[in-house]
């Protein structure tokens, strides 16, 4: 009697290993393709997030606001200083009284930030580069609310004319490229200007 071996393989079994690679690979692609939609949705930039996340810096900045009688409130409609509390890295101290101003550059189509601490001011030195903090706008404008007793009321001014700090900050703000319908407008509480 004779012994018959079997070498080869039969076509069951190559179609059986052939669809458990198939699925095996189906599952890996769809993985990596998931993965990469995800990156793509994270690392694409959201149309205003610079400018949200501008306001929230300016509210913070605004709600560190201190009434002081040496460093006072100044405003116009594209430019704003004022004395906030924030940290000294020149004196190496967690916080400190310092001066913060933002200035509006039509030309460029940015808005700047700079900071100075205390012993800044006094001594006449400070933030020599204002760092960018907003860009591509088209149209920039601050208002200022305050109590006006002539006209016996609550008004929005151009121009901040009084040494205290303002009730509120009104800031409209145009991209370039957007419509004069497009302008986003915030308007910001000083909680110091209350007390």
């Amino acid at each position: 009697m004779r012994i018959r071996r079997n070498n080869g393989i039969t076509l069951i079994e190559l179609l059986i290993v052939s669809v458990i690679i198939s699925v095996v690979g189906l599952a890996i692609y769809s993985s990596f393709a998931g993965g990469l939609k995800v990156w793509k949705r994270v690392n694409t930039a959201i149309e205003g997030e610079d400018l949200v996340l501008f306001f929230a810096r300016f509210s913070q900045d605004l709600r560190a606001t201190v009434p002081l009688k040496s460093n006072v409130f100044l405003g116009s409609e594209d430019t704003m200083e004022f004395p906030v509390v924030a940290g000294s890295r020149r004196m190496g101290l967690a916080s400190s009284v310092g001066r913060v101003a933002y200035v509006f550059h039509p030309e460029a189509g940015t808005l700047t930030r700079s900071e100075q601490d205390y012993s800044a001011i006094f001594v006449g030195t400070g933030d020599k580069d204002p760092r960018e903090v907003l860009r591509g706008v088209a149209e920039l404008r601050m208002s200022y609310y305050c109590f006006d007793p002539e006209a016996g009321g609550f008004v929005w001014l151009d121009k901040w004319p009084y040494l205290r700090p303002p009730l509120a900050v009104r800031m409209e703000v145009r991209r370039a490229g957007k419509s004069e319908e497009d302008i986003v407008r915030r308007s910001f509480f000083i909680p110091v200007a209350g007390s």
